[in-house]
């Protein structure tokens, strides 16, 4: 016989209504998107297709290098070895793009650009100064008599042709110019996002105080 004030059962929880169906189904899309995650993802994916294609341009560089004599040939492995590179530096940057964004920042979407752009000057400076300083030294040993034609590489061997040994100190200087640049304006706007959510914290814990 059941106690007549016997605890009843607590009764279970409502269910969600409609009402927070129709309003709230996309939080998590929103959420994505507030806390960084649907910049950072889709950055490191690619990262990865631009390693990739640096392994591509490898193949491309092989098909044609050895139609440049020997001076195309010397100048084709500077180019490997740039892409080469490059591929490496695309993919160990794709692991670093969350140190950049702070947890609760609200400031999500400059510092994954930031990375971007920074990783873009290393990527170009470091294939201008390798396979451009490659190309002058080729050129200022073996000249147009080692038959050196059209080539993919000609954007970063305009240089080596008339001036090799221009080429030789140019070469190396502009990408590191490159670099150290795309790098300040990086760490710029890395600085100052950091400054604007110090501010913000200072002004919640001031408004708890």
């Amino acid at each position: 016989m059941d106690h007549p004030h016997a605890p009843h059962s607590a009764p279970p929880p409502p269910a969600a209504s409609a009402l927070d169906l129709f309003t709230g189904f996309a939080r998590p899309y929103f959420a994505l998107i507030d806390g960084g995650a649907l910049f950072r993802k889709p950055f490191r994916i690619l990262y990865m297709v631009l390693a990739a294609l640096n392994l591509l341009s490898i193949l491309g560089v092989l098909a044609v290098m050895f139609k440049g004599g020997v001076a195309g040939i010397l100048i084709g492995l500077f180019g490997l070895f740039g892409l080469w590179i490059g591929f490496q530096l695309w993919w160990d940057r794709k692991d670093r793009i969350n140190q950049y964004v702070s947890p609760g920042s609200e400031f999500v979407a400059l510092p994954v650009f930031a990375h971007f752009f920074q990783t873009c000057g290393e990527w170009f400076g470091t294939l201008m100064a390798i396979v451009g300083t490659g190309a002058s030294l080729v050129m200022a040993l073996l000249g147009r008599s080692g038959g050196h034609g059209r080539s993919p590489l000609d954007l970063f061997t305009a240089m080596a042709g008339d001036a090799p040994l221009v080429g030789l100190i140019a070469s190396p200087l502009l990408g590191f110019l490159i670099i150290i640049l795309t790098r300040a304006i990086a760490e710029q706007i890395r600085a100052l996002v950091a400054v604007a959510n110090n501010t913000k914290a200072i002004e919640v814990n001031t408004r708890k105080g």
